[in-house]
């Protein structure tokens, strides 16, 4: 099967448009960014904290892609993504129940979702 890696980077690839801005909470790892070519992007990083300071109006990407390998960043900055996003697409794990890992252990297949500013 393709890794939540591979998933989020070809529908990225396929469905967001060279030159838009996507926002990352994080700087791409192989552990927390999808399988894409960055150089197509305008990529813009945030601290989470920042990013939850935003005040309403600030300036944000069109796209915001979010990984939980071993963190998960939304209670943080939930507030600005509810009043600014709208969830796109989800990539969760996928497999056999037995074979899934415990949360905080999604180091190898992390679940991924991409926002679209409203």
């Amino acid at each position: 099967g393709t890794s939540t890696r591979e998933e989020a980077g070809a529908w990225l690839e396929r469905e967001v448009p060279a030159g838009a801005g996507i926002g990352l909470m994080r700087l791409p790892q192989p552990s927390n960014a999808p399988t894409v070519r960055w150089d197509r992007y305008r990529l813009e990083f945030f601290e989470p904290p920042a990013f939850a300071a935003l005040p309403e109006g600030a300036p944000l990407p069109e796209w915001l892609v979010l990984s939980f390998p071993s963190y998960d960043d939304r209670p943080l900055v939930g507030g600005v993504l509810a009043r600014r996003y709208a969830l796109v697409k989800r990539f969760p794990q996928a497999g056999p129940a037995a074979l899934l890992p415990k949360d905080g252990q999604g180091w190898g297949n992390p679940p991924f979702e991409v926002y679209r500013r409203r």
